[in-house]
């Protein structure tokens, strides 16, 4: 046999051996993480083992049970400061929707009063609150005035009802529709230009003598 052919077998063996080593190696470097990471899934398992002997242990001695006794009252507490806050605040609605309702009555009731005002002093009327509050109808024939002469006595705050009781035996003009207002100013002015002649006629000539 030849010997170099002798030699270059052994070669051949070696490196299978040395390749097959390689391999186990690789193979124990791979056990050997597994082994690690089961050393870290055991300290992980050993670490909840103990809180829950723990968590026992406070069931057992009832301290746990008494902190949710506590949250539980806690918890009462603040549901019933809840229920309180919210019967004041339904009351504090009551109140503002009663004050709201007033409030609504009494501005009615000044807007009514300022319509019925403002229709008494169109029409040249005088009315108590409870005639006003009716509907306001045309005064009688005589007291009816469309040129204004009523309802400028009504703005300065003359009793007008006095005027039309002094008045009412005055007819007024169906033509004209002057009210006795109209001939009381007639009156006044004959009797001033009366009163006006009469002087003239008394002084004048003596200028002359």
């Amino acid at each position: 046999m030849d010997p170099h052919h002798e030699e270059s077998d052994g070669f051949d063996e070696n490196d299978d051996l040395v390749e097959e080593l390689a391999q186990k190696n690789g193979k124990i470097d791979e056990l050997e993480k597994e082994n690690r990471n089961f050393g870290n899934y055991v300290r992980e398992l050993q670490r909840r083992v103990s809180e829950l002997e723990d968590k026992n242990r406070q069931l057992a001695s009832g301290e746990r049970f008494r902190e949710l006794e506590e949250q539980n009252a806690q918890m009462k507490w603040e549901n019933c400061s809840v229920l309180q806050e919210n019967e004041r605040v339904q009351q504090l609605n009551g109140q503002l929707k009663s004050e709201n309702e007033k409030l609504l009555k009494d501005y009615n009731e000044v807007t009514g009063e300022f319509h019925n005002y403002k229709m008494a002093f169109s029409t040249g009327r005088t009315m108590s609150l409870d005639e006003a509050s009716a509907e306001v109808k045309r005064p009688e024939e005589g007291r009816r005035v469309d040129k204004g002469i009523v309802t400028t006595a009504v703005w300065m705050d003359i009793d007008a009802s006095h005027c039309h009781e002094q008045c009412s035996s005055t007819r007024c003009s169906s033509d004209a529709e002057f009210c006795c207002w109209d001939m009381m100013f007639k009156v006044t002015a004959v009797f001033a230009l009366v009163t006006l002649l009469v002087i003239i006629l008394v002084h004048v000539p003596m200028l002359f003598i």
